[in-house]
């Protein structure tokens, strides 16, 4: 509960309930990790402690009053039962989740595979009515686009994706190349 009080407390055994100064006079600290702590009342000579036996850096301030609540068996199950089932909850929704971004990802790849398909038969059909047309100079521009945006994707397994369908386009541009 929050009140007007700076009770300072050690990161390590604040969970326990220990307050190791209460009504502290320093200037509020809500983080540890510093020194400010040494002229702490609860320190001793030592820079440790008098209440936990920790270090000053373990230490900061908290300006809420701890109290200890006594529960019975059933209070105690019930709150863990609520917190099972919401974990529980959680788990299903983020499973349902990561399926549905499977789903709309393997969606998304037959998409890619089918225009990668539409490309090469394109290009099949212009080497046809355009013979005089250099269009392996055009995807070649292409490619080099699409590596340097490849190079952007973060997710190594999309980024190994996409290089491995750059490297099936100039695969194909090649055999063009050789056939022309």
């Amino acid at each position: 509960m929050s009140n007007n009080t700076k009770n300072t407390v050690c990161t390590t055994h604040q969970r326990s309930g220990i307050i190791c100064h209460q009504d502290c006079g320093l200037e509020f600290t809500g983080g540890s990790g510093t020194t400010t702590f040494n002229s702490c009342a609860c320190m001793g000579s030592d820079g440790k402690c008098t209440k936990c036996g920790c270090d000053t850096y373990s230490h900061h301030h908290i300006d809420m009053e701890m109290k200890n609540e006594t529960k019975t068996i059933n209070e105690v199950l019930e709150d863990i039962k609520a917190q099972y089932d919401m974990a529980d909850a959680d788990h299903k929704r983020i499973s349902n989740d990561a399926n549905q971004f499977q789903k709309t990802f393997n969606d998304l790849q037959a998409r890619a595979d089918g225009n990668y398909n539409k490309i090469r038969q394109l290009c099949t059909d212009l080497s046809k009515i355009c013979s005089r047309f250099n269009f392996v100079d055009e995807l070649h521009a292409n490619i080099k686009n699409m590596k340097m945006d490849a190079k952007t994707i973060q997710n190594s397994d999309l980024r190994a994706k996409a290089e491995s369908e750059i490297r099936k386009l100039e695969a194909y541009i090649d055999g063009l190349s050789r056939q022309g």
